[in-house]
């Protein structure tokens, strides 16, 4: 048995069959019939056994060590770059809802802190702690 195309042919090849996979991607979408966050949300067990063994962190780290600082700099000024506005016009709705409830409180907060001393390096070291500690408090809440 022989090989029946080169390697460039075979890349030729996958990517214009990829890049016309639209209509087969829709139709393998819409035929899964369990949200795949609910099936890993089960596995957790699996989850937290597979990445904490030591085969998985050695290959988390070939991996991401695998990739240099200029072939990260290409993919981010090239395909990154170019999904930037795609992304904000898709991430605007979740974001404008965010800032909607995140800016008033953010706003109390400030207000509070600002109303406390700040003469000495504790009365500031005391408003640190205090932002901090209030902004914590926010997570999960807006």
């Amino acid at each position: 048995m022989s090989v029946k195309r080169t390697a460039q042919q075979a890349k030729s090849n996958w990517q214009t069959s990829f890049a016309g996979s639209g209509t087969r991607y829709t139709q393998g979408v819409q035929s899964v019939k369990t949200a795949p966050g609910a099936l890993a949300a089960a596995a957790q067990d699996k989850w937290q056994t597979n990445v904490s063994s030591a085969s998985a962190k050695q290959s988390f780290a070939s991996k991401v060590g695998a990739v240099t600082l200029s072939a990260w700099q290409l993919a981010a000024t090239t395909t990154g770059v170019s999904r930037l506005s795609q992304g904000a016009t898709k991430g605007a709705p979740k974001y404008g809802a965010f800032i909607d409830g995140f800016l008033p409180k953010l706003t109390d907060i400030v207000t509070q802190v600002e109303s406390m001393p700040s003469t000495t390096t504790q009365d500031r070291i005391n408003r640190a702690v205090a932002y901090m500690q209030a902004t914590n408090k926010l997570k999960g809440t807006v």
